[in-house]
């Protein structure tokens, strides 16, 4: 790709000379643009770059790419870890759905959350794609087993504890 587009330039340098003039220089120009377009749109096409990978946008028009099959959830772990934890609903292309649901190239999603939600629902695990989400859902309850665990045993020291 990058010696084609290199033998390209080579050959509009050569077809402008002194001696043309601005309309020619902006053919030759615009003649180079258009044909490398072509090029790239047929690259694309042929070799399926971003095969099973899909697009969505937020509310403010940022872009987001995500593995075909991708839900909501796998989504708001993308935007931030704390939305993905706190996340309760979801609004895709101004319409209430599901987190679970799949999201499609083109969507635009709008992620709810709730700030007095403690945490991800251990569930999710199972409907998420993205390997990101995963591992920060099975974090979160890590450490909240940890904190548990930690509390319970304080708990229980305190009840039999010899004075």
């Amino acid at each position: 790709v990058g010696l084609w587009l290199e033998v390209r330039r080579v050959i509009c340098r050569s077809a402008v000379t002194e001696e043309s003039t601005p309309t020619d220089k902006a053919q030759i120009t615009f003649s180079f643009l258009t044909s490398s377009f072509i090029f790239f749109k047929e690259f694309f096409i042929k070799f399926d770059i971003f095969h099973h990978r899909i697009f969505v946008f937020s509310p403010k028009g940022d872009v987001f790419e995500l593995p075909e099959g991708a839900n909501a959830i796998d989504f708001a772990y993308l935007v931030h870890t704390d939305i993905g934890n706190k996340a309760t609903g979801v609004k895709t292309n101004d319409q209430l759905s599901t987190l679970e649901k799949a999201l499609k190239d083109g969507d635009v999603v709008e992620v709810f959350v709730d700030k007095n939600r403690k945490g991800p629902n251990y569930s999710w695990i199972n409907s998420v794609k993205t390997k990101r989400a995963k591992e920060k859902i099975k974090q979160w309850w890590r450490i909240i087993s940890k904190k548990d665990y930690f509390i319970w045993f304080s708990l229980q020291t305190k009840k039999y504890r010899v004075i």
